[in-house]
Parts: structure tokens; sequence; C-alpha cells
């Protein structure tokens, strides 16, 4: 049985996941959703080729989160259970690169196309 102190412990617990998932839906999930739903109101102006773009970039995103999924977790199960690696380091490094390299190339695409 939980004593009160674990008790109490696991309800904070669950607050801060359900106020992480509500402010995920708030600020990540229902603009676009609200910009691609509304998209032919006059407030956006959208046109079916911006509105194609944005479709076009959540289907990306969702497939490249897909394919994190399914090779991040078994590598980074291995990462975890296997410290002593020959090349861990560089191993890590490879593993680290994505999540550096496009906002280093997003940076460098507005800098080198503005006018």
């Amino acid at each position: 049985m939980l004593s009160s102190v674990d008790l109490g412990r696991v309800r904070f617990i669950h607050i801060i996941c359900l106020f992480s998932v509500i402010l995920f839906f708030l600020l990540i999930f229902l603009p676009p959703v609200y910009v691609l739903g509304y998209g032919s109101s006059d407030s956006f102006n959208l046109d079916a080729s911006s509105k194609a773009a944005l479709i076009n970039s959540f289907l990306i995103a969702a497939t490249v989160t897909l394919v994190d999924i399914v090779i991040g977790l078994p590598v980074a199960w291995v990462m975890a259970r296997r410290k002593h690696m020959r090349f861990r380091h560089l191993f890590d490094t490879l593993l680290d690169m994505p999540l550096v390299v496009p906002t280093s190339v997003l940076g460098l695409s507005v800098f080198y196309c503005t006018d």
C-alpha cells in the first residue's frame, strides 16, 4: 500500500503529465490544425499551393518521426545497456547530429536566401 507521501508524489506526477499534454495541444497541435481547417477564410488567405505545402510538411514530419522512433529506440537501448563500447563517443556524436543540423541549416538558408 502506498503511503500518503508516495500518493502525493504520484498525484503530482499525474498533474504534471496532464499539464504537459494540455500544453502540447494548445501550443503545438491546435495552431496548425486551425490554420489548415480555416485556411479559406479571409484572415489567413491560403491558396492551394500554400495549403499543399503545409500538408506536405506535416506528412514529412510524421514520416521522419516514425523513422526516428523505429531506429532511435533500439539504438538508445543499446547505448544505455553497453557502457564500454568501442567508438562510443563517435557513435554518440553521430546520433546527436540530427538534433543540431536542422537548426543550423535553417539558419543558413534564411541568411543566404534573404534579399
